[in-house]
């Protein structure tokens, strides 16, 4: 089950982020949208199920589907604020949200992950040019 919710995160959550911020109208944006909620949904049940209450999907250790979501938590979050979206929203995706939490303030996390404004800045200054160059051809 581990590596069928890594694959889900690897194509769904991942590409969708990126159509986010290549959207070039609303409606391709809220499709986006849409698309990485739906699987969102679908993890917040899968960690609420798995995770039997305890801080993490495997319980109370890091295992490889933790690993898999985690690596695009800083992707996720600079999206976020490139569009100017919410979309792992506190309220809707409660214990997500916690497990966000638990896993950046594991010492090996915080010493691995990128800051958020590091990414942030190379979506607006690399790659959102490269990609309104590409969609103007």
């Amino acid at each position: 089950m581990t590596r069928f919710w890594a694959a889900c995160i690897d194509d769904k959550v991942f590409s969708a982020l990126g159509g986010i911020l290549k959207a070039t109208t609303e409606e391709e944006k809220i499709g986006k949208i849409i698309e990485v909620m739906s699987v969102l949904e679908l993890l917040e049940e899968t960690f609420k199920k798995c995770s039997k209450g305890k801080y993490f999907f495997d319980g109370d250790t890091i295992d490889f589907l933790d690993v898999t979501l985690g690596s695009y938590l800083v992707w996720l979050k600079a999206a976020e604020k490139v569009s100017e979206l919410k979309v792992l929203d506190e309220t809707k995706f409660s214990k997500l949200a916690e497990w966000t939490e638990q896993f950046f303030s594991i010492d090996c996390v915080k010493e691995a992950m990128r800051e958020v404004e590091r990414v942030e800045e190379f979506i607006t200054k690399t790659l959102k040019p490269r990609w309104a160059v590409a969609s103007s051809k």
